[in-house]
């Protein structure tokens, strides 16, 4: 080493330079010599040294590239040098400012602009970071290995098993057509090419790991045609065995092992056999690492490997665990796919909110799908720290009970018949009355006024004054307000009978404030789920106790619960002021000496040949579980939920003051849109393209769905194959819940408007035919008179009377000008004296028959 005064000699410092650089040079021509005499003592042509892993650790990478680049390279030397070309651009560069000193670094860093050389400084380190790998790896010597995808697509590739004995020999296209089918229920045609380009594009060995683990599944054959079969019988291919399905989800699980653990999701959450467990865990993985706008559908997006990988993994999990737990696909909806939506419609709002709401949405321990869409119809009334009536797919805003203050009765009247104190209720009572007592004929007046109500209120009025209704309260000649203009869920749940009391209270819930406002909601999300907990029996419960089972069901989910409604930055167990916009619509408890008391026992329908409805599900349960559920993909439930909130919207958006703003109307177009939605995706799942009339989404109109429905028959017809493929629009449609809610014609729905009410209810009930249940979906309805009933079909005439309860008040239309016209053609002239006075005495009510039909 060089000491002391010797440095101060600048031919000393020259001299030993040179003879340190002559030492390396002689070492340098010594070591090619060597190596020339090996390959001549050894008879060969050179060495071949292999080089890997160099770029996965920087510390001991880069003295080897240094003996690359000043001692071996020898030509009888060929090194092989493997690795990422992008990771040995870091070590080198690292290196190079690593050469540079912090201080000269941080003096140039804090240099004024026009004496500074960091840009210089940067440019350099890139020219010098080439010029290295140029020495190292001149570009004509490097090989860029390809994926399997860049080969795939330029050559026809085949794959074979090497261990499998007698395994045959698969064109790369039809496995991974096959692959797509089998394990994802993907069919078509740009779905497979997805799943394709993901798998290939992986690493070699990982895509290889991923094929060799579901070679099995992939390679069996399908069944042939036994001869005289007819074609489209069931030959083509029937689930595979449960193993196969499970060998190839964990070769993938442990390809996706590494990109599990970046993604922090327990690959063990995915082998639950409990589907509760599974879909909560991914609910609330997506919502701590905030990915409901990236992995909502589980589908490849392209924009990371680890991302698509692990979305294939768990999109392979879910199909498996559709056709082994029907009920899960319910859960999926509600849970994930409903989710989804929310957060891509709240993406313009504050981070604050969407905290609140990934805070709110966290799915609970053993939390079924119907208590979280409460929750979540809970969280949307009360956002933002106002209790905000509204009409939303997690809930209408309904009254539970009717005030009868005053001004509260005139917005009941103009929310459902378009007139406040133009409301002439003792001239409506009059002429709803008639001349005689017990069931009638309607006359002149009568007709006249139906005929001047709102459509969707025209049968219940038609059929309360053709059953002898009496329309006058115990304060006379006063007009009743509840159980005769308009309706609550408490008073229809009381005039009910249990089982169909039930029914009608289970899209009901309640979202309460930090302060006990109360706003109650009605639903479809609760009655889909509520078909989900009955699925959930047929995988639980013994077939002989599933009827109970269903019963219990029901009684449970017809209570109104409420739900906590926390408010921004809020939870419901903390006080704080919660202001509640359209405050007139706070409920209070109904008043009406009218009401029955709900421990009063209403009289069986003497003409009534009914099945009480658990015992109907329990028959749908049976038939659609026959026999094993085929495959649903995700990306398909995905679509079809995609589809029906947006057509829940358009269905909102068009509905119009005194023509269709009613909640029977609502819940009719939601369920049809619902329908639609599963019928479509369904279609295009299973290969066929919906026409044009087809497509679009019956908002307005039924006649897409219809349209629909004649589509799908003909596909069925002879067709045992597209039939089990279209499975999830049959186990759907064929529910009979739904019909309890749906309108019999289109007179119901909307003047001079053609809505194929008739012929889908028709159809619909042809459905349930085929699995032999004929219900009537009679609903006995009691009289505000002591041991009177009307019939009613279905609950849509009922639920037509409850006001929907909304912000803004609506202008006077054409409708309520013309009723308005009517009761004032029959009114009767007051004198002034009369004004002054106290109503009439009361008169004596017609008793309406017992068994008395609209």
């Amino acid at each position: 080493m060089l000491q002391g005064k010797d440095w101060a000699d600048p031919d000393f410092v020259l001299d030993k330079g040179l003879d340190r650089a002559g030492a390396a040079g002689g070492f340098e021509r010594a070591f090619r010599r060597y190596v020339v005499e090996a390959c001549t003592f050894l008879k060969v042509d050179a060495f071949v040294l292999a080089i890997d892993d160099v770029d996965t650790s920087f510390d001991r990478g880069w003295p080897v590239l240094e003996a690359l680049r000043k001692y071996l390279a020898a030509p009888q030397l060929k090194v092989v040098l493997a690795g990422d070309l992008k990771l040995y651009n870091l070590l080198v560069r690292q290196q190079q400012w690593k050469q540079m000193t912090k201080e000269f670094v941080e003096v140039e860093r804090t240099s004024t602009t026009d004496r500074s050389y960091r840009d210089q400084i940067i440019e350099m380190v890139d020219l010098l970071q080439d010029q290295y790998l140029i020495k190292i790896a001149r570009p004509e010597n490097r090989l860029d290995l390809r994926n399997l995808l860049h080969y795939a697509n330029k050559s026809n590739l085949s794959f074979i098993a090497s261990k499998h004995r007698n395994s045959m020999r698969l064109n790369e296209r039809e496995v991974f057509d096959r692959y797509a089918d089998r394990l994802f229920a993907l069919g078509s045609l740009e779905e497979r090419a997805v799943i394709r380009s993901t798998l290939l594009r992986l690493p070699l060995r990982s895509s290889l790991q991923a094929l060799a683990g579901a070679w099995r599944l992939i390679s069996t054959v399908p069944p042939v045609a036994r001869p005289g079969e007819a074609s489209g019988t069931r030959q083509t291919w029937e689930e595979p065995d449960a193993e196969l399905t499970r060998d190839a989800l964990d070769a993938l699980r442990s390809v996706a092992s590494q990109s599990l653990m970046t993604l922090d999701l327990d690959h063990e959450a995915l082998l639950e056999a409990d589907p509760n467990r599974i879909i909560d865990q991914l609910s609330q993985w997506m919502t701590d690492k905030n990915l409901w706008l990236n992995m909502d559908r589980f589908f490849p997006q392209g924009k990371s490997e680890g991302n698509d990988i692990v979305s294939l993994l768990i999109a392979g999990t879910l199909t498996n665990l559709f056709q082994l737990q029907p009920r899960t696909i319910i859960d999926y909806w509600l849970k994930i796919c409903t989710v989804r939506e929310v957060f891509d419609r709240s993406i313009s709002s504050s981070d604050d909110m969407r905290a609140v709401l990934r805070d709110q949405l966290k799915i609970e321990a053993s939390e079924n799908s119907i208590q979280f869409v409460s929750r979540l119809s809970a969280w949307e009334v009360g956002a933002g720290g106002q209790v905000r009536p509204g009409l939303r797919l997690s809930g209408i805003s309904i009254p539970a009970s009717l005030n009868l203050e005053r001004s509260r009765q005139q917005g009941y009247m103009e929310r459902l018949y378009g007139l406040s104190v133009d409301f002439d209720r003792e001239t409506f009572s009059s002429i709803a009355n008639g001349n005689e007592d017990g069931p009638q004929e309607l006359d002149e007046r009568q007709l006249e006024l139906i005929n001047a109500l709102p459509v969707p209120l025209r049968t219940y009025h038609r059929t309360l004054m053709r059953a002898g209704w009496s329309y006058n309260s115990r304060r006379g000649s006063e007009a009743g307000l509840t159980a005769v203009f308009a309706n609550s869920l408490e008073s229809l749940e009381r005039r009910l009978p249990p089982d169909i009391a039930a029914v009608a209270m289970i899209p009901a819930n309640r979202a309460r404030s930090g302060q006990l406002a109360e706003i109650t909601s009605y639903s479809i999300l609760r009655l889909i789920g509520f078909v989900g907990e009955v699925l959930a029996i047929g995988a639980r419960v013994p077939a002989a106790d599933r009827a109970q089972a269903i019963a219990g069901l029901l009684s449970t989910f017809s209570l109104l619960r409420s739900y906590p409604s926390p408010g921004l930055g809020g939870s419901s167990s903390v006080a704080r002021a919660t202001s509640v916009v359209g405050g007139d619509d706070v409920e209070d408890p109904e008043d009406d000496g009218e009401e029955t008391s709900a421990s009063d026992e209403l009289p069986s329908d003497p003409h009534s040949n009914d099945q009480e409805l658990h015992s109907l599900l329990e028959a749908w349960l049976y038939a659609i579980l026959e026999e094993p559920p085929p495959s649903i993909s995700t990306v398909t439930l995905a679509r079809i939920w995609t589809r029906f909130t947006y057509a829940f919207d358009n269905v909102v958006e068009e509905l119009r003051h005194t023509k269709t703003r009613y909640l029977g109307v609502l819940m009719h177009r939601a369920i049809i849109v619902f329908w639609h939605a599963v019928g479509v995706e369904a279609l295009k799942a299973a290969g066929r393209a919906p026409t044009t009339k087809t497509i679009r989404n019956p908002t307005v109109s039924g006649l897409p769905f219809w349209e629909l429905l004649q589509e799908i028959d003909a596909g069925e017809r002879d067709n045992a194959e597209f039939r089990q493929k279209m499975w999830i629009f049959e186990a759907i449609f064929s529910c009979p819940v739904w019909g309890y809610f749906t309108a019999r014609d289109d007179g119901e729905i909307d003047d001079g408007k053609i809505n194929y009410a008739d012929e889908i209810y028709n159809e619909y009930a042809e459905r349930l035919s085929r699995i032999n249940l004929r219900p009537s979906y009679g609903v006995v309805f009691k009289t505000t008179n002591s041991g009177g009933t009307i019939r009613f079909d279905g609950l849509y005439p009922l639920l037509n009377t409850i006001p929907i309860q909304v912000s803004k008040r609506a202008p006077n239309s054409a409708v309520a000008q013309n009723l308005k016209r009517i009761l004032q053609k029959y009114a009767e002239p007051k004198s002034q004296a009369d004004s002054d006075t106290d109503p009439a005495p009361r008169r004596t009510r017609r008793r309406s028959s017992p068994d008395s039909n609209s």
